[in-house]
Formats: structure tokens, sequence, C-alpha cells
């Protein structure tokens, strides 16, 4: 009603949060997943949501007729190439290097992922199963503590520092094999190990992802 009461056409999206959406988090491994999306080989569900938001805004300043039309064109850009080469051009405009989109080398190596001080671990399954739950919470928790995200103003954000996924809600998992990675600069401790591993539920039966999208208001 605030937006209305302005003037400005609103539209409110309930989405599905349980989970982490994509599979990265952490600042700098979001960008390259952002990038990513917009190249067309993005997750499906961030996808999904980034075609039905932006149909919802062009249909919202009347460029479209439908949220369906808007969200089929934003889908059409992020397979022909259009809405990559935007965001080089508003880079670009904001002063980064045209010569960070050269190679995938020097773009991660700009935004920090070939740092050498950056370790990694990886976190197995200890039983098969499906996955039917990741708590996005307890690991979302871990990031900051790891340095990803502030505790207090004025706190610095280490940009390489997250996870990657390398299971979702409905992938099969063997015993044994890789479903995350972490990224951080300091041994991990018990207590964030111990997050980690209870954030994955396994079930014996095959699971089917919901759609991140439950309802527009």
């Amino acid at each position: 009603s605030t937006g209305e009461g302005l003037g400005i056409t609103t539209k409110v999206t309930l989405t599905e949060m349980d989970t982490p959406i994509g599979y990265a988090a952490g600042n700098a491994l979001e960008v390259l997943e952002s990038i990513e999306t917009l190249r067309g080989y993005g997750p499906a569900d961030l996808e999904e949501l980034v075609c039905v938001q932006g149909g919802i805004l062009l249909h919202a300043t009347g460029l479209v007729e439908s949220i369906e039309e808007g969200a089929h064109r934003i889908h059409d850009s992020l397979i022909d190439g259009s809405a990559l080469s935007k965001f080089e051009e508003m880079c670009i405009a904001q002063g980064v290097s045209p010569s960070v989109f050269s190679s995938e080398r020097v773009l991660l190596e700009a935004i920090g992922l070939l740092d050498s001080t950056l370790l990694s671990t990886e976190f197995t399954a200890v039983e098969s199963g499906w996955v039917s739950d990741i708590d996005a919470m307890a690991l979302g928790q871990v990031v900051p503590e790891l340095g990803g995200g502030r505790k207090q103003l004025g706190d610095e954000i280490d940009r390489g520092v997250g996870f990657v996924l390398d299971a979702h809600i409905g992938s099969q998992l063997q015993v044994d094999e890789n479903w995350i990675t972490i990224y951080h600069r300091e041994p991990l401790s018990e207590t964030h190990r111990k997050s980690i591993k209870d954030a994955l539920t396994l079930s014996e039966g095959m699971v089917n992802p919901n759609q991140r999208i439950i309802e527009i208001l």
C-alpha cells in the first residue's frame, strides 16, 4: 500500500528461502555465479527468480503487456548475450578495465578467486541418499564468521571466502561424494565443521525440488 500510495506499481514475490539459492555464497563466489547466470549458464532456481522478477519490472514500467512476456524477454537476454554485454558496459562505465572480461583467468583474478592464501575444504556425504534439505540459515551463519560478512558496522569483508554447493535439493549422493566446498583463510573450527555437516539432510527416497516462487501478490 505504501508503494501504491506513492503512485508506484508494486508487486510482492513470496519465495522459498529455506535452502540456498543457486550454488554459491560469499562475495566473489556470488559475483562469479551471477556472471555465469548472465551468460545463460546459471543455476535453474536463480535463473527462475531473475526472469520472473525481471518480468515483473518490465511489466510495471509498461515495456511488456504481461509478466510472462517480460520473463521470456529476460530469459532471451540471458541466452543471446545481451544481458552480459549490458553488465560489462555498466562495469566499464564505473571504472572497471575492459581487460577484466578478456579471459576467464583475468576475471577470476580480478574478483580475488586466484588468491594463493585462500584455502578450501570439501565435505562429503556420510551415507548414500537424495538431498532433502540444506539448511541455508546454518550455512549462512558460517560465512560471516569466516570473514565473509560484517558482524558490526566498519568490519572488513573478506570477499574470497564462502562456499560452493556440488549438490542441491533432489540430488543423489553416494557415500564419500563431495556435496560442498568451503573457501576460508584459517583452519575451520570444530564448531564450523559440525554446523556444515549438520546442514545436510538426506532421504532414502527420491526428492523433487519445489519452485522458488510461492506466490506473486
